[in-house]
């Protein structure tokens, strides 16, 4: 069954095995998604794009695993790749009109392909694994995480494979990139301090502050609010795995999640940058839960004894 509202999609397994379902974003009217593909073995990564108005889905048939585009009533279906080898973390860019996505060719590297499923390229061609791909605001560079030199440095390329370079050259690990609203910063995770941190530079590496601050808190995961105004990230500075909201500066940590009993995992925000959608198992296994940027409003969407996870917000 497909749908034309605003919901919510998640994975549960509440029919026994893995599936995908989505609700209504006050957590009622659960409906089961089924893709209309005979062949299919197993559906994978699924992610709602909402410059095409579709998903762009992971199917494994015939031991081929695929990137197809599907429609947000499930019917029409569109193939994207066709290798023998695996892709997946598929990310779309309107202003060049093209996904990047990881693929699999004896290493990983990151690889683009034209909405038509035309011009598909290895752009980081290299014996070494690349992974986290995130677009530039304009279409034209991929920020990426490569082990080339030895330890995973944060690098960019040109959405043609040219121009490769290594924004993060400390010697320490660094990862997760997340590109700001306007193109001039990108935001990032990184143990140069000896402990993970979320800083934030300039797109061209210069100028790495460090946002977090925390000497001896594990902080990792950084994702700008759609608006550019906020940064929510994972931290265990209260003993626990949870959800922190700060502003751009650094400044007004807040947790949000705020349930000591548990870790949280999985944040996403909403297209408004008012509300994030998490994973918690602080009412015994993994529930979807909805809370307001401040901490306050925190509602369980799935209170039901199986497990729900991978939220993301679909439609309009």
């Amino acid at each position: 069954m497909g749908f034309t509202e605003s919901r919510i999609l998640f994975i549960s397994n509440r029919d026994g095995a893995e599936h995908w379902y989505s609700m209504l974003p006050d957590g009622s009217e659960v409906q089961r998604l089924d893709l209309a593909h005979m062949d299919a073995t197993e559906y994978r990564e699924m992610m709602w794009v909402p410059a095409l108005n579709v998903f762009v889905v992971l199917l494994s048939v015939e031991g081929s695993e695929d990137l197809y585009l599907v429609d947000r009533v499930c019917k029409f279906m569109q193939r994207l790749t066709t290798t023998v080898d695996g892709e997946g973390g598929a990310i779309y860019s309107i202003a060049g009109d093209k996904f990047a996505f990881v693929c699999v060719h004896q290493d990983l590297d990151i690889c683009l392909v034209s909405s038509n499923g035309e011009d598909h390229i290895n752009a980081t061609a290299y014996p070494s694994r690349e992974s986290s791909p995130d677009w530039s605001p304009d279409g034209k560079k991929i920020a990426f995480v490569s082990n080339r030199d030895a330890i995973p440095d944060i690098w960019v390329v040109n959405n043609d494979g040219t121009d490769l370079t290594n924004l993060t050259q400390t010697g320490q690990p660094d990862g997760e990139p997340d590109w700001s609203l306007d193109g001039s910063k990108i935001l990032f995770s990184s143990q140069r301090d000896f402990n993970w941190e979320i800083y934030v530079m300039d797109a061209d590496g210069k100028n790495p502050l460090n946002l977090s601050n925390n000497t001896t808190a594990v902080d990792v995961s950084p994702r700008w609010s759609p608006d550019g105004q906020y940064i929510a990230f994972l931290s265990n500075r209260n003993g626990d795995q949870e959800i922190y909201v700060m502003t751009i500066e650094g400044k007004g940590v807040t947790n949000i999640s705020n349930s000591p009993e548990t870790d949280e995992y999985v944040f996403i925000w909403s297209t408004d940058s008012q509300k994030l959608l998490y994973v918690s198992f602080r009412e015994g296994n993994a529930d979807i839960y909805v809370v307001n940027r401040d901490g306050t409003g925190v509602v369980n969407l799935t209170t039901h004894e199986a497990d729900d996870y991978a939220p993301q917000w679909v439609g309009n």
